[in-house]
């Protein structure tokens, strides 16, 4: 399938005997006026559907697979972005939490290594995840955050002095988007982005390091119980030999 401003067309392959693709089947449409209006993404969707009623008949014995490079269901769906951001007389620290359309969470963590505010930190919780979702292509988000404040400052509903600056660098970063939308949520909803800010601070950052990597797991089984052991130490099977049984038998 390939996409052009003003065509798409489609090519439907069956390999031969040989192991060869074989053309079966081609199609082409031009786009109306209206229809070249739309977006890349809704492009790619539009040709993606009229395929799929022209080759109904070819398609419904078999299972199909769609192979593209683009993710049809990230550009096209929102993504939604919690933030947070504070500041103690130690520190100031922002988490972000990204939520794919399927629901799979992207947590960031970032220590601000420069003189703050509360509100600033914020801020630069926002900015950080809409730059994220930038780099990636993203088209749709949802905000999603407990700070009044900037919510209603990026709404136009609160007048910005002191942090004009941040409220600039946020709108221009909302204009890369196709649609934006922001909504207030009690700070008890904005748990996952307010842990990730506080796992900032706890965390040792040398001079010279930019970014650590730390990989957090969920184990559902004790780990003994992968080396044959029981639970209960006292009752596991334990040899003459093993180092540890005196250690056992004082415990």
């Amino acid at each position: 399938m390939s996409l052009h401003q003003s065509i798409h067309w489609e090519s439907l392959f069956q390999d031969n005997k040989e192991g060869k693709e074989h053309a079966v089947y081609y199609l082409s449409r031009t786009l109306t006026e209206v229809e070249r209006k739309y977006s890349a993404i809704e492009r790619l969707c539009f040709a993606l559907y009229f395929t799929v009623v022209k080759l109904r008949h070819y398609m419904l014995p078999f299972t199909i697979y769609i192979i593209a490079k683009t993710d049809l269901i990230s550009s096209s769906l929102p993504w939604k972005l919690y933030f947070d951001g504070s500041k103690t007389d130690l520190a100031s620290w922002a988490g972000i939490v990204l939520e794919d359309p399927l629901r799979i969470k992207h947590c960031y963590s970032f220590q601000l290594d420069f003189q703050c505010t509360n509100n600033k930190a914020e801020y630069e919780a926002l900015i950080i995840g809409l730059e994220i979702l930038v780099k990636l292509g993203i088209q749709y988000v949802e905000i999603l955050g407990d700070s009044m404040l900037i919510l209603r400052q990026i709404a136009g509903e609160y007048k910005c002095l002191s942090l004009a600056i941040y409220l600039v660098a946020a709108r221009n970063l909302l204009v890369e988007f196709r649609e934006a939308t922001w909504e207030h949520i009690p700070r008890e909803e904005n748990f996952a982005a307010n842990k990730m800010a506080q796992i900032a601070i706890r965390v040792q950052m040398p001079e010279d390091c930019v970014q650590r990597i730390i990989k957090v797991g969920k184990k559902s089984l004790p780990s003994v119980l992968n080396r044959g052991m029981e639970i209960d130490v006292n009752t596991a099977i334990m040899t003459k030999e093993d180092c540890t049984l005196p250690i056992i038998n004082y415990l």
